[in-house]
């Protein structure tokens, strides 16, 4: 008697699925780490950009106020101190009405949209000075505060003072750096102080933010977005930045070019 060839359909056996579902674990493993370096370095780009179209306003900035850059003191004075990582809220503000800059493009991809902590409104005295500065996504470098020998400069590792840059006019010399922007936003951890710290470009590209009470930077960010007085904008490995202090305690980075 003889079987029809139809009946006899054959499944996979127990051994060739695990086969198989191994196979795709394994593709999945190495896929993955792959879609995620692809996705940092977009970020990266996107970090680049939006830095080069800040500076670019800057600069015109600059081009109608005889070489001035803005300026990054909350105070609207080049001797009023503050965090670094704070600058004008009515500067932002003639920012973005004067050459239409969007907070999207002041914000590190790291941070996303998040108005209420990068761009909230200063409280005010009764006077109409401000209180508090505007936070954005990137650092600001242009005419901030750096009095020597007072307890918010900007110290590097040598004990001397930070200078930023003031005038697109001004010389290597009348500087320290001519870094005008970077993607990190502040480091008080590796420098022994609670504060905590606020690192881009890591976590996937969430960014890492560990909290008061750490004492080790760890994972740091493989480099930082830097855009400098020129206008161009590169990604700075982590080893070939330095950093100066404020108060000892609050480190911020710069390319030393």
């Amino acid at each position: 008697m003889r079987r029809d060839s139809l009946s006899e359909e054959k499944g996979f056996t127990l051994i060739e699925l695990l086969v198989v579902v191994a196979i795709i674990s394994l593709l999945v493993s190495i896929l993955l780490p792959a879609l995620g370096r692809v996705k940092e370095q977009a970020c990266r780009a996107r970090c680049m950009s939006n830095e080069h179209q800040c500076i670019m306003a800057c600069l015109m900035y600059a081009g109608e106020s005889d070489d001035w850059l803005p300026m990054g003191n909350i105070g609207r004075r080049e001797d009023h101190p503050e965090y670094w990582t704070e600058t004008t809220f009515q500067g932002c503000v003639a920012m973005a009405k004067r050459y239409n800059l969007s907070e999207e493009v002041a914000i590190c991809g790291s941070w996303g949209l998040k108005q209420e902590e990068f761009f909230r409104k200063p409280e005010v005295d009764d006077e109409g000075y401000d209180l508090t500065g505007t936070t954005m996504g990137f650092v600001y470098y242009g005419r901030r505060y750096d009095v020597p020998d007072m307890l918010m400069s900007p110290v590097m590792a040598d004990g001397t003072t930070y200078r930023s840059p003031r005038r697109t006019s001004d010389g290597p010399g009348q500087y320290t750096s001519a870094t005008l922007m970077t993607c990190f936003h502040w480091d008080g951890i590796s420098s022994g102080a609670g504060w905590g710290a606020k690192m881009p470009h890591k976590k996937n590209g969430a960014g890492y933010i560990p909290g008061g009470g750490s004492d080790v930077l760890e994972p740091h960010p493989e480099g930082l977005a830097v855009g400098f007085l020129d206008a161009s904008a590169r990604w700075v490995e982590w080893d070939k930045l330095k950093w100066f202090e404020q108060r000892g305690s609050i480190r911020t980075y710069y390319c030393p070019d």
